[in-house]
This record gives C-alpha cells, sequence and structure tokens, in this order.
C-alpha cells in the first residue's frame, strides 16, 4: 500500500499487450480469491479494476481509475 500512496508519483506509459493485461489482471484475481487477507484481497480486486478500466478508458482517464489508490490512501 505504500507503494500506491508514495507522493510525487509521475503517470507513465506501459505498453502491453492484450494477452499481457489479462495474464496481469488473472493473477490479480487469484490473489483476491486466495488469500485470506483481507486487505490484500481488497486491493488486489480494486488494482485489476483500475487496470482494466483504464486499458478501456485509455491515459485521459487515469485519474479517474484510482480505487487501489484511495483504499491505500485511507488505510493509512
Amino acid at each position: 500500500m505504500e507503494d500506491l500512496t508514495t507522493a510525487g508519483q509521475e503517470i507513465v506509459d506501459v505498453a502491453l499487450h492484450t494477452g499481457e493485461l489479462k495474464a496481469l489482471t488473472g493473477l490479480l484475481d487469484y490473489i483476491e480469491g486466495g488469500t485470506s487477507h483481507d486487505e490484500l484481497r481488497e486491493l488486489a480486486r480494486r488494482l485489476a479494476r483500475d487496470l482494466i478500466l483504464r486499458a478501456r478508458d485509455g491515459v485521459q482517464r487515469v485519474d479517474d481509475h484510482r480505487e487501489a489508490f484511495t483504499y491505500a490512501d485511507e488505510r493509512r
């Protein structure tokens, strides 16, 4: 959570193949369902959702899809 809430973060361009994005979000889904740690499960769920929505909406909406940041920031 500390990495998500570090001050002064820049937006970076990361090119992913659709399969790479699917694999990454699948891994986050696996963590969400496979851990008994409630905070980690919720963080993985929100981060996967952020990535999917950013891929759909593009860089112009990057700041609109920050559920994982909000969740982590509330727990600091």
